[in-house]
């Protein structure tokens, strides 16, 4: 073998275990974006997979939960045409680099769910609501207005923010 074979086959081999991982990064547009992994995630998942209002939509799932477990469960709810439009980026949802990534400014809608079994679940959701509401005014100055869903695990928290205006977040 020629070391351009070799050169090849170790991207190659590159290229896979960053995909396997889901630390390689796509440049999506008008595609569905769902930050955190539960249970709940592969049913959202299904549903806009089967809503013609998402036809053919990319859908990007941000998680920090191992990129083949995310897969492994999703892969058993889809056939093999909507498992295409999925794309798992391992990472975390308090991070700003990593919120940008996800290039929501783009997106047609946005699902905030939160991780499994997690502390201050919901004060996770709220922060990252306000990362991504900090980072369309700063660094896109996007007047579009995306819809954004954003769960709550207590009931007490949804209380609160009906009590507050939660425009200014």
């Amino acid at each position: 073998t020629g070391s351009g074979e070799v050169c090849t086959m170790l991207t190659l081999k590159n290229i896979h275990k960053v995909y396997k991982t889901g630390d390689i990064r796509y440049y999506l547009s008008d595609h569905i974006v769902i930050i955190g992994f539960d249970d709940a995630t592969v049913s959202l998942v299904t549903q806009i997979c089967n809503t013609p209002k998402y036809n053919k939509k990319h859908i990007l799932i941000q998680s920090v939960e191992s990129t083949e477990v995310v897969r492994d469960k999703i892969h058993e709810k889809l056939d093999g045409k909507q498992e295409r439009r999925i794309v798992i980026f391992h990472a975390r949802r308090d991070s700003l680099e990593e919120l940008e990534l996800l290039n929501t400014h783009k997106c047609s809608e946005i699902f905030i769910i939160g991780e499994e079994n997690e502390c201050e679940h919901d004060f996770m959701n709220i922060d990252c609501l306000k990362n991504l509401t900090d980072i369309h005014s700063r660094k896109h100055h996007n007047k579009k207005r995306i819809p954004t869903t954003v769960l709550f695990n207590e009931q007490s928290t949804f209380e609160m923010l009906q009590l507050n205006d939660i425009s200014k977040l």
